[in-house]
């Protein structure tokens, strides 16, 4: 089972977000740029997705779900009109990380591991948890 990247994740170019830095120094740990708004962006899409995929259940014999972060990666570059490398430099990616862990959310281990490796490792996530680490 596929997710569906219209129907399961939807992209939105929002600025600026709540979660970057502003001149009054309120608001979160983001710096004000586009990349970081994509990135962020990026997170929230590819934390739910991951998340969801453990929930969902499939018949004996139908094919796993898979979330491809590449896909969204690609999307949310588009909307917001940067080059993904920019997006995931990692002062930003540092950044967000603090920024989710002030927030309260959950960081997934996959997401590191993605990023290190310039999208290459971990890309097609299924849910089977086996299979989730090859």
């Amino acid at each position: 089972m596929e997710i569906d990247m219209k129907k399961d994740v939807q992209f939105r170019q929002q600025w600026p977000l709540p979660h970057m830095e502003n001149p009054q120094g309120t608001g979160g740990l983001l710096p004000m740029t586009k990349e970081a708004a994509a990135l962020w962006n990026f997170l929230q899409g590819a934390m739910a997705a991951i998340a969801k995929i453990p929930a969902q259940t499939t018949l004996e014999g139908a094919p796993d779900a898979n979330v491809s972060l590449i896909q969204i990666a690609t999307s949310v570059a588009q909307v917001y009109g940067v080059k993904t490398e920019d997006m995931f430099n990692m002062g930003l990616v540092h950044c967000a990380k603090r920024e989710a862990a002030r927030c309260g959310l959950v960081w997934f281990d996959q997401l590191d591991a993605w990023i290190a490796s310039g999208g290459k490792a971990y890309n097609d996530l299924t849910r089977d948890p086996d299979k989730v680490f090859q």
